[in-house]
C-alpha cells in the first residue's frame, strides 16, 4: 500500500461569504482524505468567521484561525506556521478545485519539489461544469526551467503563482510571504523555484481561479503597480546575480510594459529617472519600445491612442 502523507491546505479568508461554501465544499469532498484545512480568518466583518466556525464543526480536520486583519501574506504565514502537514497547498478561499485535485497532485510529486497543475479562470457568475474525473500527463522541469518559463504565454501563469501547487514543507523552512506589499507572489514564487531540483507539472486542469472586480488582482491600484514593479525589479536583479539572462530579460521586459497597461502619475519617480536613451538602449521588443517613447513624449496622445 502506498504511505499515505498528511497535506495541509492553507486558506486566508476575508470577507468573502458569497464564495467560501463553494470553496470549502470541494475541499471537504477530496477524494484524497488525509487533508487538514487550515482557515485563517484575517479579521472578516461578514458571515465569513461563523461560516467557517461551523464548518470545522462538521469536519475534524478544518481548524479555524481568528486573526485581526493583517492582510493576505500574514495570513497565508500563520496559516504555514499551524500547518503540521508533510506538503502544504495554498488555495484562496473564492476558488474551487476539482476532487482529484489533491490525489493527483500527490500522486505526482515523487521525489521532486513541487507538484504543480493548471488553472483555468472563470468570471464571477458563470456555472462550471467539472468533470467526474480527469486524466493527466506530466512532465519534468528544473527550478531555472520553471523561472525561465515565469512570462511564457501559456506556462507563466501556471509558474507564478503559489495556488495551483502542492510544496514539500521543506521548502517553507526559510521562507515566507512578504508582509504588506500585493502581489506576493510574484515577489516569493522566483526565489523558491530557484532553489528547487525538481517539478512535476501536470498537464490538466485541477485548480479553477475565480475572476472578480472587486478582488485586490483585478483592481489596479498605483500600489498595485508600485509593488508589481518593485517585484519584477527584484526578481530582474535576482536573475542577473544568477546570469540567468533569459529570465532576467523577461522580467524586465515585463515590469517595463507595466508602463504601458495601466495609469499613473507622470511625476512617478521610477518613469521620470526612465530616459529617452535607457527606453532606446533597454532589452525590449521593438513595439513596446515606440509606445514606450510615445508616451514619454507626448502622452496626451498616447492615451488617446
Amino acid at each position: 500500500m502506498i504511505r499515505e502523507a498528511l497535506i495541509s491546505i492553507v486558506i486566508p479568508v476575508y470577507n468573502v461569504e458569497k464564495y467560501i461554501l463553494a470553496c470549502l465544499e470541494s475541499l471537504i469532498h477530496q477524494s484524497y482524505t488525509k487533508i487538514e484545512i487550515i482557515l485563517v480568518d484575517d479579521g472578516s466583518n461578514d458571515a465569513s468567521p461563523s461560516i467557517c466556525d461551523e464548518y470545522a464543526l462538521r469536519d475534524s480536520r478544518i481548524k479555524v484561525l481568528h486573526q485581526t486583519n493583517q492582510g493576505l501574506s500574514a495570513a497565508r504565514n500563520i496559516g504555514i506556521e499551524y500547518s503540521k502537514g508533510e506538503y502544504i497547498a495554498f488555495v484562496d478561499s473564492d476558488d474551487i478545485v476539482h476532487r482529484d485535485y489533491i490525489l493527483h497532485l500527490y500522486n505526482t510529486i515523487g521525489e521532486a519539489d513541487i507538484a504543480v497543475c493548471r488553472l483555468k479562470k472563470f468570471t464571477d457568475g458563470e456555472k462550471l461544469q467539472l468533470a467526474n474525473s480527469v486524466s493527466c500527463t506530466s512532465r519534468t522541469f528544473t527550478g531555472k526551467e520553471a523561472n525561465n518559463n515565469l512570462f511564457h504565454h501559456d506556462l507563466g501563469i501556471h509558474m507564478a503563482v503559489v495556488t495551483n501547487k502542492l510544496f514539500n514543507r521543506t521548502l517553507w523552512e526559510n521562507f515566507r510571504f512578504p508582509l504588506g506589499v500585493l502581489h506576493e507572489d510574484i515577489a516569493i514564487i522566483y526565489k523558491i523555484l530557484d532553489r528547487v531540483a525538481l517539478i512535476k507539472f501536470l498537464d490538466c486542469q485541477l485548480y479553477f481561479y475565480r475572476q472578480r472586480q472587486n478582488s485586490i488582482t483585478m483592481l489596479r491600484t498605483f500600489k498595485s503597480l508600485v509593488d508589481e514593479y518593485q517585484a519584477l525589479t527584484e526578481q530582474t536583479l535576482f536573475f542577473q546575480d544568477r546570469q540567468q539572462f533569459t529570465a532576467s530579460r523577461n522580467a524586465n521586459r515585463s515590469r517595463k510594459t507595466l508602463f504601458l497597461l495601466h495609469p499613473f502619475p507622470q511625476n512617478w519617480d521610477v518613469w521620470k529617472d526612465y530616459s529617452i536613451l535607457d527606453i532606446l538602449k533597454d532589452d525590449l521588443r521593438t513595439e513596446t519600445k515606440v509606445k514606450l517613447l510615445l508616451k514619454k513624449l507626448s502622452p496626451t496622445l498616447f492615451h488617446k491612442l
